[in-house]
């Protein structure tokens, strides 16, 4: 009987985890390629960089071979204070392109973090003034041509007010081929994408690699200023603008641009453990994710072999190791198919548990930089809001979750 409610519990388990991915794949709209938007829109893009020489020049020439009338949009690049090639590289493209324009951060004002710092600088250059769209995209992303035309469709028919756009991972190292297939499954576990496109919740999950904003909406809630300390501005720039009454939609980008996040495990350590407590949720889903890592790390095998043990000993055994192994074969069907999303070979399906103990380390280091009130990030030591102030938005964001499910009813 022992070993029955194990199984049940452990198929249970798999069952909700897939049940709500599925969910989430099933909210997440895709950006359809769109040949020759009709209005065309003025449009400022702004690529706010540091340390990006290796990226940047994929990146503006993507935005250069735009199929968009060429005098209906500008491309603001804002070094953020870079050490390395990033300004020479950019300087030759606004030298051979009358559409690219190129600013200079050099002193980070206290409370602000680079990249929010960079975005609202680019974000009050002239060219976006004139401008009714503004996108803020990284350096790292390479856009298809039908990009904007596509997004800029997608914004006359949807009517929001701010997107986030998803770009599709580009990965090749060894490390990364393990993490991201259950890296992004754990995600799926932990975010809700639903109550991000829901008008009627104040929670938003945003990527931060493409953002759309309508410039009034910007303009009129502040922007970037108004999360000018946030070391995860991308979802809190998201629920800010829901808060101010302004629609907001995420969706996937991946027909129409690319990203190349990581070249090494040491980039993809700092990187994501930076923002991966607010990406997860807070502090205490991070636990949670840490311990639910742990579990279908150990319970994928650990549950059949236990269940096959006692498997002769009656048919509820037989039963028991049944469930137990269609729940993990699902299970492991799900990685199979996330590395194939990723274009990498099935077989790395089976380093799950690697990839498993990589978000686990990941996790541990973003709470550490929580608890210490700091983290790293291309030489820059960033501080998170002191415990008190965070406290103090933690309980306005629960009064603000009361307010709108009292709304609502």
């Amino acid at each position: 009987m022992t070993e029955l409610l194990v199984a049940a519990l452990w198929s249970g388990l798999i069952f909700a985890l897939l049940v709500r991915a599925f969910r989430q794949y099933r909210s997440f709209p895709s950006l359809a390629p769109v040949c020759g938007e009709e209005l065309a829109p003025q449009v400022a893009i702004v690529v706010p960089a540091r340390n990006e020489g290796r990226n940047i020049a994929r990146c503006l020439r993507s935005l250069l071979e735009q199929d968009y009338p060429g005098e209906r949009y500008d491309i603001v690049v804002v070094d953020d204070a870079s050490t390395d090639g990033t300004a020479g590289v950019v300087e030759s493209f606004r030298q051979s392109s009358g559409r690219v324009h190129s600013l200079r951060a050099e002193t980070l004002p206290d409370g602000w973090t680079g990249k929010t710092h960079a975005c609202w600088l680019g974000a009050c250059a002239p060219q976006a003034a004139r401008a009714e769209w503004l996108c803020f995209l990284d350096a790292d992303t390479a856009a298809q041509p039908l990009f904007l035309s596509s997004a800029m469709a997608h914004a006359r028919l949807r009517g929001k007010d701010m997107y986030s756009v998803c770009p599709r991972q580009e990965i090749a190292t060894l490390w990364e081929r393990i993490f991201f297939p259950v890296g992004f499954l754990m995600i799926a576990f932990f975010q809700n994408l639903r109550s991000s496109n829901d008008p009627g919740s104040p929670e938003a999950a945003a990527n931060g690699q493409c953002l759309l904003v309508r410039r009034e909406a910007y303009a009129n809630s502040r922007g970037h200023a108004a999360v000018a300390g946030e070391v995860c501005e991308d979802s809190a720039l998201a629920m800010h603008l829901k808060r101010c009454g302004y629609a907001f939609e995420i969706l996937s980008g991946e027909r129409l641009i690319r990203t190349r996040l990581y070249g090494n495990l040491a980039g993809l350590w700092e990187g994501l453990a930076k923002n991966i407590v607010e990406s997860l949720g807070g502090r205490l889903h991070a636990i949670a994710a840490i311990f639910l890592a742990a579990v279908l790390t150990l319970g994928t095998i650990a549950v059949p072999l236990w269940t096959w043990h006692v498997a002769m000993l009656g048919p509820l055994g037989a039963a028991a190791f049944a469930l137990s192994c269609f729940a993990s074969a699902a299970l492991f069907a799900t990685y199979v198919r996330a590395a194939g999303y990723f274009e990498t070979p099935a077989w790395y399906a089976l380093l799950f548990p690697c990839g498993y103990a990589i978000g686990i380390g990941i996790a541990i280091a973003g709470l550490a930089g929580e608890i210490r009130g700091a983290v790293a990030w291309k030489g820059r030591t960033i501080y998170r809001q002191p415990p008190a102030r965070a406290r103090f938005h933690n309980i306005l964001r629960v009064a603000e979750r009361i307010r709108w499910t009292w709304v609502r009813r």
